[in-house]
């Protein structure tokens, strides 16, 4: 057999990946000291600044044997490591940095925050982010040193004050923007980048040249190797053994990132192969390498940096020369081919992490990747030259910034072509394993097939993984904290309610946006606003104003059809910004319908021009439909505007049933599904709405730890005695509903179902 060792490894990860597909992990364990002020001592193993987005900076340390001094008697586990934040000055070196040295045993106390698990589908998972790094399940926030023994691991602390001044030479030699960037590509600091930096480089799909990687280590490494052996005359075991030594050294200075430790071990693998005569195969190099990371934290297999860096050096080793001729040049398939393989290779990845693929990468990789051959030297020559003389090293400056700039241009051109993003949703693992699959097919047959032959092969496995199945109805309540979010999706269709969060920041960024790009829901049909209140439209109105960041592009709004005199300042921002967007508004009152194929939503309230001083209101209430699945969305719905959708209902009874509606022998409308009005406010879902309305489900939108109290222990009382069981998105995070029509399918992402009631 061809590469035994190679075949093995391989072998062996995919052991890693089918257990942890099986294993269900453990939950967080120290959720009952969430919040809480606690003490620790631990050996301080790596610290990095990192600039927040209001300006602040934070001190990172991480220590290691972490033992509990104080916390209620929580576990001790001296195998994990704790991330400590500190405030640091807005320049220098803070106190706790100078004080606490690596190596030194340090006491300090903070406050704990738990990581969280994904509770949205495509959204972060930190929980597993941070157990992949060995980092336990919390950091502490607020974080200030109590004592430190002033021990030092010499070599590691002199290698963290060299990166601290080379960092300062960047900033002294570059603008800021050019040395963030220049940092993170040559000292492994992304700390210092800013959000727009990074949105630009990865909606431009060129995300990877700022980690350091493959191309770093060959050219510190080979460049290092050829200078000993060629030009200063040394030996080769010499120059093989100072050359591993110098990219060991400079990765333990960077941080030894997955990639890093990746590109280290394959080039030290190469100058043992050089060493004992032997040929350098770099498949077998690339497993070995994966192989001995899974074994050291298997949880890295589910790190989308681990999965980016090992499909792309695979692809290179193995489909690359798929379409690379023994013989001869390339023909223009064959060319096709070789510029798409690593784009092709890392295509599942992109799809699974992101939902979305930057299409413009396949244009701008070509271009950026060759001027890293010029960058990343003439950024060394800054550090060298700088270190010396700053006026020189501002000189030397110049070529970096203009490639920068040229960089940022090119990226923020090609940003500005429509449908740069396309986003066709994460697909399923069955299509991932088959796409992999039929490339292996393809790397095994690939001379016995014509160049044009190879080049549909893998246009087929792309297109293999764009297959989606939109049958059936589905209907997701997501977790957006403190507020309301519920994406339907009906036979190709999108219809979302809501989106706002009193309690999340940021929420289109970090949960409405990759939940919507995991589904492939690229394209919103119609986008339904109960009211105006920040825990219902917050999501919106940041999607409004990101100016095509995002990919997502709204066909329509919708909001309540009030009068001029009860529209409030929100509500009127909404109407200003979707026109500034050029995204039309059209107004629900009750009679209308929206429907598409099997799908209707029916509205139930407001009235024409409804005049109320309370905004929960006039909250938009509809009636879904789908085959034998009937829903009531009910926003906010309390108060005088429940007495009038009740009201409404029941004087239309006739209209209602002819748009789904099913009223049982007591004369209650009875739906499936029941979303409880104003997050289980204590004023909504009264007992009068519960004698008139039933349902078999019931699911409640609302925030941990919330300073409403919600849901109310009265409203969960009046559920429970209507028998109407329910989901909680505290606990068990986004919920699924699934129909085909006759039959409905439940599931929650994250957490544990709220068992009260049902």
């Amino acid at each position: 057999m061809r590469r035994p060792l190679a075949f093995a490894c391989a072998l062996f990860a995919a052991a890693i990946c089918l257990c942890l597909s099986l294993w269900v992990p453990e939950g967080n364990r120290y959720q009952t000291l969430r919040g809480q002020t606690v003490i620790l001592s631990g050996t301080v193993s790596s610290k990095e600044y990192k600039c927040q987005e209001d300006g602040s900076r934070r001190l990172l340390v991480t220590i290691r044997s972490v033992r509990f001094v104080s916390g209620n008697d929580a576990a001790q586990d001296p195998r994990f490591s704790v991330l400590l934040r500190i405030t640091a000055p807005e320049t220098g070196r803070a106190r706790e940095d100078i004080q606490a040295p690596i190596g030194s045993r340090i006491t300090a106390s903070g406050t704990l925050r738990c990581y969280s698990p994904a509770t949205n589908e495509g959204c972060f998972d930190a929980l597993s982010y941070y157990r992949s790094l060995g980092l336990g399940d919390f950091s502490l926030s607020g974080a200030s040193l109590l004592s430190s023994d002033g021990n030092r691991d010499v070599l590691r602390d002199l290698l963290y004050r060299l990166r601290l001044r080379l960092s300062e030479v960047l900033d002294a030699c570059l603008s800021a923007d050019s040395a963030a960037v220049m940092k993170a590509m040559l000292l492994g600091e992304k700390g210092y980048l800013s959000q727009s930096t990074k949105d630009l480089y990865q909606g431009g799909g060129i995300i990877h040249v700022l980690a350091i990687s493959g191309l770093h280590i060959s050219f510190v490494g080979m460049s290092l190797y050829r200078l000993l052996r060629k030009r200063l005359g040394a030996g080769r075991t010499l120059s093989c053994l100072a050359s591993c030594l110098v990219i060991v050294l400079y990765c333990l200075m960077t941080g030894f990132s997955v990639s890093a430790f990746r590109a280290v071990f394959m080039f030290c693998l190469h100058m043992a192969a050089l060493l004992l005569h032997r040929t350098y195969d770099m498949v077998t190099a690339v497993t070995l390498t994966g192989a001995l990371l899974l074994v050291s934290e298997p949880y890295l297999f589910c790190q989308s940096g681990f999965q980016f860096s090992f499909a792309a050096v695979l692809s290179l080793c193995i489909l690359l020369p798929a379409f690379t001729p023994e013989r001869g040049k390339p023909d223009l398939f064959e060319r096709a081919g070789q510029a798409l393989s690593v784009s092709a290779g890392t295509f599942p990845v992109y799809l699974v992490t992101y939902g979305y693929w930057p299409w413009v990468s396949l244009i701008l990789n070509p271009i950026i990747l060759p001027l890293m051959s010029v960058l990343l030297p003439a950024g060394f020559l800054v550090l060298l030259i700088g270190s010396f003389s700053l006026s020189a090293g501002r000189a030397a400056g110049l070529l970096p910034e203009a490639l920068l700039l040229f960089c940022e241009k090119l990226c923020t051109l090609a940003q500005s072509i429509p449908g740069h993003l396309r986003i066709p949703g994460a697909p399923a693992l069955f299509l991932v394993i088959l796409f992999y699959a039929l490339l292996g097919v393809l790397v095994l047959l690939h001379d016995r097939i014509p160049s044009a032959g190879k080049l549909l092969w893998l246009l087929g496995c792309v297109g293999l993984l764009l297959i989606r199945n939109p049958a059936g109805c589905t209907v997701k309540a997501a977790d957006v904290g403190q507020g309301d979010g519920i994406l339907i999706e009906a036979d190709g269709r999108v219809i979302v309610i809501d989106g706002g969060s009193t309690s999340q920041t940021d929420l289109a960024r970090y949960r409405l946006d990759p939940l919507l790009c995991h589904d492939g829901a690229g394209t919103i049909d119609a986008w339904i606003l109960t009211h105006d209140d920040t825990d219902h439209c917050s999501g919106l109105v940041e999607i409004l104003e990101d100016n095509g960041r995002s990919g997502i592009r709204i066909k329509q709004i919708l909001l309540p059809d009030i009068a001029e005199e009860t529209k409030s300042d929100n509500y009127r921002t909404i109407e200003k910004d979707a026109a500034a967007a050029g995204v039309p508004i059209s107004y629900l009152r009750a009679g209308m319908t929206l429907s598409s194929g099997a799908l209707s939503l029916y509205c139930l309230h407001p009235e024409a021009g409804y005049t109320c001083e309370d905004p929960n209101e006039y909250s938009t209430t509809l009636l879904l439909h789908y085959g034998n699945f009937s829903a009531l969305l009910t926003g906010d719905l309390e108060g005088d505007g429940e007495t009038d959708m009740l009201k409404y209902l029941f004087s239309h009874q006739a209209e209602v049933i002819s748009h789904g509606g099913r009223f049982d022998a007591s004369g209650r409308l009875h739906v499936t599904l029941l979303k409880v009005a104003h997050h289980g406010s204590s004023g909504a879902t009264s007992e009068a709405f519960l004698q008139k309305v039933t349902a078999d489900l019931g699911v409640i939108s609302c925030g941990v730890d919330n300073e409403y109290g919600h849901p109310h222990k009265a409203t969960l009382e009046r559920l429970q005695a209507a028998g109407i069981p329910w989901y909680d998105t505290r606990y068990s995070g986004e919920v699924i509903f699934h129909t085909d029509g006759k039959k409905l399918s439940a599931r929650k992402i994250g957490g544990e179902l709220y068992e009260t009631g049902s």
